[in-house]
Parts: structure tokens; C-alpha cells; sequence
């Protein structure tokens, strides 16, 4: 089955999310492509980073948005890696030729969309890494373009029966669909899909050029119900599962 494995918050399964130590794990457990989070420091550095506080991944507490870079820098993950500047995801993309990053915007701003398409233009990985919104936010994924023209985009659409005219108004070129982490969303979201024949919709966004992905699917049933809907890529939290199950 030709479907793409992408690591939803550089795996989020191994603790180590948005470390480039995450980033190497999950290629090795079988990862086409990563999820970061991305936000800015005080000093207006993009850093990689989903939680406003770092206490949770690093038991001290510093709010990102008003820590300057330099500060959140000596801080580590489990004790042992440090925070990424984006800069250092977009040079081990470079290295990882065959490999795509999205960056999931995660204190949505127009200085942040501005801090991404510039460092994206700055590795010339417009074709490879993609700045992704909600709908709802896509004012400031727009605004990537409106800095890097050749930025490509990419949109999470929420809701199944909106997928095209949502992609279309945005001129995404990845659509990323499915669920967020509240446990009942998921049930909501398959049940919608069931009535708006989800797979036939996948199918024309496809054939319009649409590249759809979808997720986040973390257990068996759920990456085989992704996978059957006719998408070219699934999210995960478990890259080593996710593989184990598509070649099965």
C-alpha cells in the first residue's frame, strides 16, 4: 500500500516530540514526513515547541512566548535534548532529501507566519516544507505567501464536507483531515464522513490535485479506516505501528 507515513509531532510516542532527536526516531521507525510545532520566543526566534510553558517537557516552567531564546535554550527535554530553533529542523530537512516537514503554527501571528516563509525561503524547502493552519487561522498561513510567493500550504479543513471548497479557497496543496485529541471528535468525524461519502470526496480533491492526508490514527482500526478512504497520507503518533499495519 503506497501510503505516506507522517509523524504527528515528530512522534509524539517516543516523549522526545519537537526535538530533532524525535525527528531522527521516527525516520528510523519508518516516517515519510514530520509534524512540528512551531512558535515564537520573546526575542522573536522561531522555536519548536506545541505546550505555551515548557514545564511539562522540560519540569521548568518558562511561557515560551516570554522567554528570549538564549534562556530557553539551556533548558532540556527529559533532561537531555534542547528546545530546536526552526532553523535547525529546516537543515536536517536538507539533509533528509527524500523527507517533507510541516509547521503546525502554535501562537498564531503574522510575525510567525513572516519567521517561518523566511526561513523556508532561506533553505530554498518551499517544495518540501509546509506551513500548516486551521481553517479558521488561515490568514496567517496565507501570509507565508504573501512573504514567500513560492511557499506551499497546507490546511487541516476541520470538517469532512468542507474539504474542497475549503482547500480551493486557501489553493492549499496538502490537505491534512481528520480529528483533534478529544476521544469522541474521532467517532464524530468517521460518522460524518460515512454520511458525505468521505472517500469519493478524497477521491476528486485527488484528482484536482490535492495531496489528502489524514489522522491522527494511533490505533489498527483506525489506520486501516484512514487508509481505506483512499488518502495518500496518515498521521500518526506511532510511526512503527502505523508501518507495521499498512504492510501487513
Amino acid at each position: 500500500m503506497n501510503v505516506r507515513i507522517l509523524a504527528h509531532g515528530c512522534g509524539m510516542i517516543s516523549g522526545i516530540e519537537n526535538t530533532i532527536e524525535g525527528m531522527r526516531r521516527v525516520i528510523e521507525q519508518g516516517a515519510h514526513g514530520i509534524e512540528c510545532d512551531v512558535q515564537l520566543t520573546k526575542d522573536g526566534e522561531p522555536v519548536l515547541h506545541h505546550d505555551r510553558t515548557t514545564e511539562r517537557m522540560t519540569g521548568r516552567r518558562r511561557r515560551v512566548s516570554q522567554t528570549n531564546y538564549k534562556d530557553l535554550r539551556e533548558l532540556r527535554v527529559l533532561g537531555r535534548y534542547p528546545i530546536p530553533h526552526l532553523n535547525e529542523a529546516l537543515e536536517f530537512l536538507s539533509d533528509w532529501k527524500e523527507g517533507s516537514l510541516f509547521m503546525d503554527f502554535h501562537n498564531s501571528s503574522l510575525a510567525l507566519a513572516e519567521a517561518v516563509a523566511k526561513a523556508t525561503a532561506r533553505y530554498a524547502l518551499e517544495e518540501r516544507a509546509y506551513p500548516l493552519t486551521v481553517y479558521d487561522e488561515r490568514r496567517f498561513l496565507l501570509h507565508t505567501k504573501d512573504v514567500n510567493p513560492k511557499m506551499r500550504l497546507a490546511l487541516m479543513p476541520e470538517y469532512p464536507w468542507a474539504i474542497l471548497k475549503r482547500a480551493r479557497e486557501v489553493q492549499a496543496n496538502q490537505v491534512c483531515v481528520g480529528w483533534d485529541r478529544i476521544w469522541y471528535n474521532r467517532y464524530l468525524f468517521k460518522a460524518a464522513s460515512t454520511l458525505v461519502n468521505l472517500s469519493s470526496i478524497i477521491k476528486e480533491a485527488r484528482q484536482q490535485g490535492f495531496v489528502i492526508s489524514a489522522g491522527v490514527a494511533n490505533r489498527p482500526e483506525d489506520i486501516r479506516w484512514a487508509a481505506a478512504q483512499g488518502v495518500q497520507g496518515i498521521w500518526t503518533d506511532d510511526a512503527a505501528l502505523c508501518r507495521k499495519i499498512l504492510e501487513g
